[in-house]
């Protein structure tokens, strides 16, 4: 009897989703964020 443990087993899997568009998304969610978090508290818009 054989012992394989498939948890193990080398996946080949690929995103779709580019790294550059990734960091793209990431950028234009967090950048407003953090520009405001920048900032004190009684400047906020």
């Amino acid at each position: 009897m054989s012992r394989s443990n498939r948890d193990h087993a080398n996946k080949q899997h690929r995103p779709m989703v580019e790294d550059e568009e990734i960091a793209a998304q990431l950028e234009a969610l967090l950048t407003p964020v953090i520009t405001r978090a920048e900032k004190p508290i009684g400047n906020w818009d």
